[in-house]
């Protein structure tokens, strides 16, 4: 290993490269984790660094009392000496705060590294930080600072969330505390939550459903929001305040709690609703978005900005909740894609649609790092915005669409990606080099975008899971299919990696026992018509692992979440049960017909 890892070093030292080890070793590999650390400590690549679980003998002096010589742990969020039980965490919470020590050895003993051990030595100075979600480490000597980021250990479990109907869940987050957020659809009481804290219970045909857990997967409060009719949320994101938005779509609701909406349901069909949380999970207001005629307006995605909230969504009316609003760009007809922004006291400020005259949606809505939003969807025929053309022509069938906005609503570009079949964009995600990376559906074969051709083909298959990597203004880099002949895949999101590849949630619609010549890392299936599979890409489009979860129904995998430790989240919907995975079994056992499903995998794929 060592003989391996000096030829490794002096090849990228001779060459001046920021080769990644992955490329020079199989993650199978035993020595590979090992070698992974001591490459990150060189300093030949400050992005590439593992998160190990940590115990360490620091010698330093931090804000609360000196520690000499004690062994340390992180568990929980809270780090503290063995010795004495000593809280370190105070004073160093945020990044803003950093306490200073001096490692003269990190044994084997103390480090970790899967079931392999390192030593360092030499007198460093290391940095701690961010302590709630992990320790941020950053190693100098001789005015080299290498960064580290230390985790708890990998924690993997998997659940079920049912009740007597149909119950399934669209979204996660990661908590500021380190537990997560999901949110999805309810058609009654949770059986299988029945000893959880239920903040509300709305108890309508179908209800919103908001779930809290912990950092190990214990649900800590659970909400239903909604009315008699049927309701439902999308996702959900944290507040300033750590607080909570839930969004997505409502029939007509007087009141929740006894508070009245900020906005009244409007007309007749379903309005946009947005639900605000407190930090445990009470409500403390909500509002809707719709129009005095029949109504379908569905909200997708809400981002907080400096002066408000951006809320994006799709619309088959002009919204007149807010009149006199700022209208930028107007409604089209059939369905349109729209951002509306809101500020603090929930006026409105402005408004923008995006359509032409077909079915046109929005997918999701995010911030990028100029202060603008990115939004991808699918377009049922070509269309202009506000006489803007897009950059890309329209394929055909139905097309991925994707449109860049500054911070004020106005639209900077628009694009069109498909080929002749029906394909659509279900997620888009910002890439270290501010561009975008997009994870969609393809109907029929793209045999060229812009002029670039597909790294990977389509299989042949009515739909394909299909990757696009766009630059930060909106030109192709490159694309791919994921497909394995005769299944049909969809990708429902992605999110990019530190290391800077990406990882991919979609469903199934076979059992795909090889990728690309890539084995799954996990495959449970029951045989049935669809499953829910996780997906590694390097930063090139190419397969690195993936993981398939299923039953003997129809489950779905729906939105991927890149956590604290470096592992992966994912939440779905599953119609049968499944008693266990390896060794582990669920949290929360199957209740019936289909399910809410979550599941927490290690950061390559495995449980």
């Amino acid at each position: 290993m060592k003989k391996s890892l000096t030829v490794f070093i002096l090849f990228c030292s001779l060459a001046n490269c920021n080769r990644k080890l992955d490329n020079f070793l199989s993650p199978e590999d035993p020595s590979f984790r090992t070698m992974q650390f001591l490459y990150c400590l060189t300093g030949l690549d400050s992005v590439f660094c593992p998160k190990i679980p940590v115990s360490g003998i620091l010698h330093g002096v931090t804000s609360n009392s000196p520690i000499v010589g004690a062994k340390i742990i992180f568990s929980d969020g809270v780090l503290r000496t063995t010795e004495t039980n000593t809280d370190l965490s105070g004073g160093f919470r945020t990044t803003s705060s950093f306490i200073k020590f001096n490692v003269s050895v990190l044994s084997h003993k103390d480090v970790k590294i899967g079931s392999f051990g390192v030593e360092i030595q030499g007198d460093y100075s290391i940095s701690i930080s961010n302590v709630s979600s992990g320790l941020s480490v950053s190693f100098q000597k001789n005015s080299t600072t290498t960064y580290l980021n230390i985790g708890v250990e990998e924690k993997t479990f998997y659940s079920f969330m049912g009740s007597s109907s149909n119950d399934i869940l669209y979204s996660v987050i990661q908590a500021k505390d380190g537990g997560y957020l999901l949110a999805g659809e309810a058609g009654g009481l949770l059986s299988n939550l029945s000893s959880s804290p239920i903040i509300n219970f709305a108890g309508g045909a179908l209800d919103c459903l908001i779930v809290k857990l912990n950092s190990s997967g214990t649900v800590e409060w659970h909400t239903f929001l909604g009315g008699t009719g049927i309701d439902s949320c999308n996702g959900i994101i944290q507040t300033r305040d750590e607080g909570f938005i839930a969004f997505g779509y409502a029939n007509s609701i007087t009141s929740i709690s006894g508070k009245t909406p900020l906005k009244p349901f409007l007309g007749a069909g379903k309005n946009g609703a947005i639900y605000k949380l407190s930090k445990s999970g009470s409500l403390e207001w909500f509002s809707f978005l719709g129009d005095v005629g029949p109504t379908n307006v569905d909200i997708k995605n809400v981002v907080q900005d400096s002066s408000g909230y951006v809320i994006g969504g799709v619309a088959d009316t002009t919204i007149t909740t807010y009149p006199g609003i700022t209208t930028i760009v107007s409604y089209t007809s059939v369905s349109d894609a729209f951002l509306l922004k809101i500020k603090e006291n929930g006026d409105g400020e402005w408004v923008t649609y995006s359509g032409g005259s077909s079915t046109d949606t929005m997918a999701t809505l995010k911030s990028t790092s100029d202060g603008g939003f990115v939004t991808t969807g699918s377009a049922g025929l070509s269309f202009s915005i506000g006489g803007v053309s897009a950059k890309n022509p329209f394929g055909g069938g139905g097309d991925i669409f994707v449109a860049k906005y500054n911070s004020s609503g106005i639209l900077q570009w628009f694009t069109f990606l498909g080929g002749t079949g029906a394909d659509s964009g279900n997620s888009i995600a910002l890439t270290q080099d501010n561009g975008f990376i997009i994870a969609g559906n393809s109907g029929a074969a793209i045999s060229s975008l812009a002029g670039l051709t597909p790294i990977r083909s389509h299989s042949g298959s009515s739909g394909n899971c299909v990757a696009i990597k766009l630059s930060s203004d909106g030109n192709p880099e490159w694309f791919t299919f994921s497909s394995a002949p005769s299944i049909i895949n969809t990708c429902t999101s992605v999110e990019q990696l530190p290391d800077r590849s990406y990882i991919f949630s979609g469903t199934s619609g076979g059992n795909f026992s090889s990728l690309d010549g890539v084995l799954p890392d996990v495959l449970i299936t029951g045989g049935g018509s669809s499953d829910s599979f996780v997906m590694k890409m390097n930063e090139r489009g190419v397969v690195q692992w993936y993981s398939v979860i299923g039953s003997a129904g129809a489950d779905t995998g729906n939105s991927i979440l890149n956590t604290a430790d470096g592992g992966h989240f994912l939440v779905g919907q599953i119609s049968g049960n499944i008693s266990s995975i390896g060794s582990k079994t669920p949290l929360f056992p199957y209740s019936s017909f289909s399910d809410g499903l979550f599941y927490k995998i290690r950061a390559d794929g495995k449980f």
